[in-house]
């Protein structure tokens, strides 16, 4: 789902995804679609992407496995990052994510990063304002092992580490991470 806006209603559940060659499910400039209950298995690059302006969506009880590293640096496409491969790729924290499981990734299970900008399609600039400002919302349940590089990669939580907001604090809640090669949760 590209640029599609709102949604609601809109589910993506229930489907089987396998050896895709290039990620699994996209979402961007998307709001208020439900994507659950989806099983993915053997995927080259990010595997569930959801992209800087995609918002008010719930990702609830999905399963990415074995996704690998097939897509090298120069085989990325310009400006993506697939090569640095996560089951979940999340740029926008304004989605609930909520008992997701990431299991043996060739890279990381979870990715959030927060971008100082709001990146729109081809990634141009939209001047929406740093996305490391902004309330996150709910982080839950969510399980990540067996992975080579981190459970859950954190980066650049601004509107906490830095402003220090009491009011808008990122909460990781009863988040699991096991087995995983370099770090469980990795936050930078």
């Amino acid at each position: 789902f590209l640029y599609t806006g709102d949604v609601p209603g809109t589910s993506i559940s229930r489907n089987s995804i396998h050896h895709s060659n290039h990620r699994c499910i996209v979402i961007e400039g998307t709001s208020n679609a439900t994507i659950s209950s989806n099983v993915a298995y053997e995927t080259a690059g990010h595997c569930y992407w959801f992209g800087h302006e995609s918002i008010d969506n719930l990702i609830i009880k999905n399963i990415g496995s074995r996704t690998n590293n097939n897509i090298g640096w120069r085989d990325r496409i310009s400006g993506h990052n697939d090569h640095e491969m996560a089951t979940y790729q999340i740029y926008s924290p304004l989605n609930d994510y909520i008992a997701n499981v990431a299991a043996g990734s060739d890279g990381r299970g979870f990715r959030m990063y927060n971008d100082w900008r709001t990146l729109g399609e081809d990634l141009v600039n939209t001047g929406k304002g740093s996305l490391r400002r902004v309330a996150m919302r709910t982080f839950k349940d969510n399980k990540s092992h067996s992975n080579s590089w981190q459970g859950f990669s954190l980066y650049d939580f601004e509107q906490f580490f830095t402003f220090r907001d009491d009011i808008n604090v990122p909460v990781f809640e009863n988040l699991m991470a096991y087995r995983n090669q370099n770090h469980g949760i990795h936050a930078n």
